[in-house]
C-alpha cells in the first residue's frame, strides 16, 4: 500500500509539473504568435530597403508631385498601421488604389498630348 500511495504522489507531482510546463509553453507560444502578427503588420512599411528606395526616388524627382504625394500617403498609412487604426491589407488597398489613379491620370495626359501633337502635325 505504501508503494501504491508513494507512486500516486509521484504521479500527482509529475502531472502538476507537466501541466505547469504545458501552460508556460502555451503562453510563450501565444506571445510569439502575437509578436509575429504585429511584426508582419508593420514590416511592409518599415522595410529599411524600401524606405531607402523611396528616399532615393523623392530626391531624384523632387518636382514629381504624384510621387511626392504617394510618398506622403505611404508615410501616413505606415503610421496608421503602427497605431492599429487600420491593418496592413487595408493600407495596401488604399495605396494601390491611389497609385493606380495616378497612373491612369498620367496615361490620359500622355494620350491627350500625343493627340494634340498629331493634330498639329496634320494641320501644318
Amino acid at each position: 500500500m505504501k508503494i501504491k500511495n508513494g507512486f500516486k504522489e509521484i504521479l500527482t507531482k509529475y502531472n502538476k509539473e507537466r501541466k505547469k510546463r504545458i501552460i508556460i509553453v502555451l503562453m510563450l507560444s501565444s506571445l510569439f504568435v502575437f509578436y509575429t502578427l504585429i511584426t508582419k503588420e508593420t514590416s511592409h512599411y518599415s522595410n529599411p530597403k524600401a524606405h531607402l528606395e523611396w528616399i532615393a526616388l523623392i530626391e531624384k524627382y523632387p518636382d514629381d508631385m504624384p510621387l511626392q504625394t504617394l510618398h506622403a500617403l505611404r508615410l501616413g498609412l505606415r503610421m496608421k498601421v503602427e497605431r492599429g487604426d487600420i491593418n496592413l491589407d487595408e493600407a495596401t488597398e488604399v495605396f494601390e488604389k491611389i497609385k493606380k489613379s495616378f497612373i491612369k491620370k498620367k496615361d490620359q495626359l500622355e494620350n491627350n498630348s500625343k493627340k494634340q501633337e498629331k493634330g498639329s502635325i496634320v494641320k501644318a
